[in-house]
C-alpha cells in the first residue's frame, strides 16, 4: 500500500514538472526512488507511469489561479526533497 502512495505523490510530483517549467534533478530522483520504494513490488512502475498520464491529462483544464497554487506546491514538495535548488 505504502507503493501506492509513493507512486500517487511522486507521479503527481513528475507530471507536473512541465506544466510548471521545473527541471527535475535526475540522480534526486533516483536517489528518492531507491530510498523509498519496495523494488519487489513489479507494478510500482506502471502505478506511477500512470500517474503522471492521469496528472498531465488534467492540467489542461486548470485555471490560472488553480495552476498557481497547483505549481507553488508542487515547487515547495520538489525542493523539500532536493528535487530543485
Amino acid at each position: 500500500m505504502e507503493n501506492a502512495r509513493i507512486a500517487s505523490d511522486l507521479g503527481t510530483l513528475l507530471g507536473s514538472e512541465t506544466l510548471c517549467d521545473l527541471s527535475f534533478d535526475h540522480d534526486a530522483i533516483d536517489a528518492y526512488i531507491d530510498a523509498n520504494v519496495d523494488h519487489s513490488d513489479m507494478g510500482f512502475a506502471s502505478s506511477l507511469t500512470g500517474q503522471i498520464a492521469l496528472v498531465e491529462f488534467t492540467q489542461s483544464d486548470m485555471s490560472d489561479s488553480a495552476r498557481r497554487a497547483h505549481c507553488r506546491a508542487i515547487a515547495a514538495t520538489a525542493r523539500q526533497h532536493g528535487f530543485i535548488d
